[in-house]
């Protein structure tokens, strides 16, 4: 039986100042069995020189595109050819030497669902169906809200796989992500898309209310025998979903 291969896919703009190091804190810990897919939307300072370089020792796939974040990730997708998608890697990030066991790990306790930390493990079919839209911002919010309700998702500590450097090592930015979670449970349990927090699938409404008229309205969280029933009053159905919690992994089963 022939041993799958992993995609880890990569988006890049404008990093000349840690691209190296976050990109050879990847390199360091493949082998055979791993491509690895750069994107570079049109960067200017230098970083995309680097990637050249790289390219040509063969050691990355590069495709540079004018495109937004969400068709930059896309573009890494269709040119993929893993059996596994491993993504989105940050060039403003530097990466533990834990990838391979982020890949057993997935084999052993999460096969057939996604898989986050931070990055993102799933069946290539599975991020196919899925896909990025053409989204400047908030394509992974997009992508988490449209996954969780066709998938089953498990998550691990965010350092589990980084060690941050960039912005996203700033406690706000931090909050934002634990919201995402929030987002992505009332999305499984049956939220309509025109209640849903993202300002892109709902401009309007959301200048017009904000963020804390629309949790309000959207859902309630009852509290019932230790656990967190997420309730849409838009769908009663919503109890027939459980969010179950420990403390090392979040994921969602149906009861």
């Amino acid at each position: 039986m022939n041993s799958p291969k992993y995609s880890i896919l990569i988006t890049n703009y404008n990093t000349v100042d840690t691209i190296e190091e976050s990109l050879r804190s990847i390199l360091n810990q493949i082998d055979e069995r791993f491509e690895v897919i750069v994107v570079d939307n049109a960067s200017t300072d230098g970083s995309q020189d680097y990637l050249y370089k790289m390219e040509y020792l063969n050691k990355i796939r590069l495709f540079t595109e004018s495109c937004s974040r969400g068709q930059g990730r896309q573009i890494a997708l269709d040119k993929s050819w893993g059996d596994y998608i491993i993504a989105y890697f940050d060039m403003d990030d530097v990466y533990k030497p834990r990838l391979k066991e982020f890949v057993d790990l997935y084999h052993k306790s999460y096969e057939g669902k996604i898989l986050g930390a931070k990055v993102l493990m799933a069946p290539r079919t599975f991020a196919i169906r899925i896909g990025w839209h053409d989204l400047k911002e908030r394509e992974d919010v997009d992508f988490w809200l449209r996954a969780s309700s066709r998938y089953n998702i498990a998550r691990l500590p965010e350092d589990f796989l980084v060690k941050y450097r960039g912005v996203t090592n700033y406690p706000l930015v931090k909050s934002i992500k634990k919201r995402l979670i929030k987002y992505i449970e009332g999305y499984r349990l049956g939220l309509k898309q025109s209640l849903l927090i993202d300002p892109r699938i709902q401009p309007k409404l959301w200048k017009s209310i904000g963020i804390a008229g629309l949790l309000g309205i959207s859902w309630l969280i009852v509290r019932f025998i230790g656990k967190f029933y997420w309730v849409s009053i838009i769908n009663p159905k919503a109890f027939d979903e459980v969010r179950q919690y420990d403390y090392k992994r979040i994921r969602w089963e149906k009861q």
